[in-house]
């Protein structure tokens, strides 16, 4: 997966630095980089993008399912095969694409040709202040922490709260 841009930023920092009691633009580039992990942590721990992005796929169909890997899927912008006997754009009502429980998607087509590029969107919301509010708390609580804990070598885990609040609204996985 590569996503063509970062999620937006700005009201995340804006909320940090109110939760801080930052008032200056001065820590705001480390400011930013604490908020970038604690995204990163965050949507590894849940399996999903918090803020709809755009992202990338190449798949091959001879690996097996066309497996998409952000998620969750909210638009397909673009199939497109890469070689084989047809090559370039394929139809909207040539593939299709199939959720399970656990909102993995995959896409599906006919398998002849080559490998196939899938552009999509994806992400639990449109903007920060769509992302559900145990999540924002946790993402604001990590990247305070590090922030915090900066000249400390052993201050920079994220507190156990983090994982609690994210609990709250991950997907269970049997």
């Amino acid at each position: 997966m590569s996503a063509s841009g970062r999620p937006p930023q700005v009201a995340a920092l804006d909320e940090l630095k109110a939760f801080l009691r930052v008032e200056t633009a001065i820590e705001d580039a480390l400011l930013q980089g604490f908020l970038r992990a604690a995204t990163a942590a965050a949507e590894a721990f849940l399996g999903e993008a918090l803020v709809r992005r755009e992202c990338e796929d190449l798949l091959d169909p001879q690996a097996g399912p066309l497996r998409l890997a952000a998620r969750p899927v909210r638009e397909v912008l673009l199939v497109e095969r890469l070689g084989g006997e047809r090559p370039g754009p394929v139809e909207p009502g040539d593939w299709s694409v199939c959720t399970d429980r656990r909102g993995r998607s995959r896409l599906e087509l006919d398998p002849a040709g080559g490998r196939v590029r899938a552009v999509y969107s994806a992400g639990l919301a449109d903007d920060w202040n769509g992302v559900p509010e145990p999540v924002r708390l946790a993402v604001l609580r990590a990247a305070a922490h590090a922030f915090a804990n900066r000249d400390d070598p052993d201050g920079g885990a994220f507190p156990p709260a983090f994982g609690d609040l994210l609990a709250q609204v991950r997907k269970p996985r049997l």
